[in-house]
């Protein structure tokens, strides 16, 4: 018997059909209702109702209130490896041998990105789905390069876009694009202008993404461990949960910030900004996408990654 045709007896027996065992996996990874809702689609009571026919058909709570938030129980984490099985299985079997066609497909896509790159990216991206897979919905999660891995693995999410210099080594990488780094100020800066020496740029304080509440962006982190290689030291005057406040703070005080060109350079018409060389010589900034290797031959997924490739031609400043 296909697989597609076993497995489908096997959930009718139980009567739950392929989309509760999907949900179960969603709410397993995400370990909340509301989220899980969001990755699916639905509402929030759609879930909780989906959660609550789980329940009836395992037998089991499978996911309980702790002080740490939702927690699988123990036969919710025994059964979960088979629940993936099965499903990965069954979009094998439905999609190995056929041809994906944009124009008919209806699937919902997380991505974990950045500030950095979603902001360059998804403008373009989703200009393209609007034209030629108004099916697929693409979810932005943030990313956390920790569990990136797991992530990927467990179905949290299908593509993770950002700088991840330490990525595992397991995961299918490509560079999708190079940018270079710059020194961003505001226009009639008192100390600055036009250029900026090094003096200047240890004096000033800087504007930083990401902290220990929202998570240190890795770009951030590793500009820092470079700089500390050169004896540079940068001063926090302030850190922000996202890159986007950064040029509208610089814009309106003195401090300073290291940004991608291709990011700032888009906020150039729109803000007072001077977007200068850094006194110094900084590693090239490269941007990379990150995939599993259950997904690597997914028609749906290999025709998105191409997508998300061909929309990043010509990025960087």
């Amino acid at each position: 018997m296909p697989i597609a045709a076993y497995y489908g007896a096997m959930l009718e027996d139980r009567k739950i059909d392929f989309h509760l065992l999907r949900c179960l996996d969603v709410l397993l990874t995400e370990r909340s209702v509301t989220r899980a809702a969001e990755r699916m689609n639905m509402s929030q009571p759609g879930m909780s109702n989906v959660l609550s026919r789980l329940r009836e058909a395992f037998g089991d709570p499978l996911l309980v209130r702790t002080p740490k938030g939702m927690e699988p129980t123990a036969r919710a984490e025994d059964v979960w490896p088979t629940v993936r099985e099965a499903l990965d299985g069954i979009e094998r079997a439905l999609t190995g041998g056929s041809e994906f066609d944009p124009a008919t497909a209806s699937l919902n896509v997380t991505i974990a990105t950045t500030d950095y790159a979603g902001f360059v990216l998804f403008p373009k991206i989703m200009q393209r789905l609007e034209q030629e897979a108004r099916g697929i919905t693409i979810t932005i999660r943030p990313p956390d390069p920790t569990h990136i891995r797991e992530w990927l693995e467990e179905g949290a999410g299908e593509i993770a876009i950002g700088f991840v210099p330490t990525a595992a080594e397991t995961l299918k990488t490509t560079t999708i694009y190079r940018d270079r780094l710059v020194c961003v100020a505001r226009r009639g800066h008192p100390a600055i202008a036009g250029d900026i020496s090094l003096d200047a740029y240890t004096v000033a304080r800087h504007v930083i993404f990401g902290s220990a509440f929202t998570g240190i962006s890795t770009l951030e982190l590793f500009l820092d461990e470079w700089l500390e290689t050169e004896g540079i030291v940068r001063q926090a005057g302030m850190r922000v949960p996202s890159a986007l406040l950064s040029p509208h703070i610089i814009a309106e005080t003195d401090m300073i910030a290291t940004l991608p060109a291709g990011f700032v350079g888009r906020f150039r018409d729109t803000l007072p900004l001077q977007i200068m060389e850094l006194p110094f010589t900084a590693p090239e900034m490269s941007v990379g996408m990150f995939w599993h290797e259950r997904t690597h031959k997914n028609p749906a997924m290999v025709w998105l990654r191409e997508l998300i490739r061909n929309a990043a031609g010509g990025l960087g400043g």
